[in-house]
């Protein structure tokens, strides 16, 4: 029985209170879509309005062949595929249906095939703030294109779907519950394949891996910053992860190697510090302008009055913004906050 958008998302709705851990959360989005717009496959991934870069911070993926999601997104970011974040940012409706026309690359369409694919439905997860994120589905080969009412019905979750997202890295205790692991180096060649990495950096891979919701996809982040760095789609900004999803707020990035003339590229993976990681956080936590600069105080040390001097306010209005801050996140005071965005 085919249930209308309004019981769909009703449903959706009800999955932060429903017990679900994140590796169950694709398979469960997905089955109360299913009876709205059939799908074989689906990919939810989540990134904070702050960050500039094209890569998802993280991911839910259920009936996606792991070979294709990786190779999909390989596409992407060298600019095979037809329409790429910047290509849906520029629609009225950020919404596509890939390999159903024949717009687009040979090379995309020959993927598709390859994998038993017929087509696949993407929307980016926007709001006034910016984009949160994307969803994808998936058809076989042989099944009907998604049609343009499917996609207008997809796009219409998204006020609920960024929600799910938003639960996904808010309801996890902010406090790393990964122990500590130094940086860790991956050495990615022009072909995009893993050369060598240090010891540390297989820790980090193993644990990202473990902790993630898809852990697979984990495996391929290093190509995938290697493939920005090149200026096939080039980025600034680095990785970053939220500690939902890996333990502990995650950043990597990449530099070539000096004077190596075959192009080899250094991924470097650590923990991120309050730098990197307050501009996702504030927004993840809807944590307001104000509040963010009182953080930003809290994170250097000052104490309450002195934070109201700089800021012009009361020591009152200061510990009223703390308060705020501790609620929003779940922690018990200003040592914990300060411990949890330090890295």
């Amino acid at each position: 029985m085919i249930r209308s958008l309004t019981a769909v998302i009703r449903q959706l709705s009800t999955i932060p209170d429903s017990g679900a851990g994140p590796g169950d959360l694709g398979q469960l989005v997905s089955a109360v879509i299913a009876p709205l717009v059939p799908h074989e496959g689906i990919q939810l991934f989540g990134s904070s309005p702050a960050l500039t870069t094209r890569m998802a911070s993280f991911g839910f993926i259920h009936g996606y062949e792991r070979d294709f999601a990786r190779a999909l997104g390989t596409a992407i970011l060298s600019g095979v595929d037809p329409y790429p974040r910047e290509v849906l940012e520029s629609l009225p409706v950020p919404a596509a249906v890939v390999g159903a026309d024949a717009k687009g690359d040979k090379e995309i369409r020959r993927l598709l095939a390859g994998h038993g694919v017929g087509c696949e439905l993407r929307v980016l997860l926007r709001d006034n703030r910016g984009v949160w994120g994307a969803i994808s589905l998936l058809r076989g080969q042989g099944s009907r294109a998604f049609e343009p009412g499917e996609v207008g019905l997809v796009a219409g979750l998204t006020p609920v779907l960024i929600d799910i997202l938003r639960w996904h890295v808010t309801a996890a205790p902010l406090a790393a519950t990964a122990p500590p692991v130094p940086a860790g180096v991956v050495i990615v060649g022009p072909d995009h394949q893993v050369r060598s990495m240090t010891p540390q950096a297989r820790q980090w891979l193993d644990r990202m891996s473990e902790h993630a919701p898809d852990g697979d996809w984990c495996a391929g982040l290093p190509a995938l910053i290697s493939l920005q760095l090149r200026g096939i789609r080039p980025q600034t900004a680095p990785f970053v992860g939220p500690a939902a999803s890996f333990g502990r707020w995650t950043a990597a990035h990449g530099q070539f190697l000096d004077g190596d003339e075959d192009g080899q590229v250094a991924v470097i993976i650590e923990s991120a510090g309050s730098g990197l990681v307050l501009p996702s956080f504030c927004q993840w936590y809807d944590i307001t302008a104000r509040e963010r600069l009182v953080l930003q105080r809290t994170l250097d040390g000052s104490p309450t009055k002195l934070i109201a001097r700089h800021l012009g306010l009361s020591a009152y209005t200061v510990s009223e913004h703390l308060q705020s801050l501790y609620r929003k996140t779940g922690v018990s005071g200003r040592g914990e906050l300060i411990s949890a965005l330090a890295g």
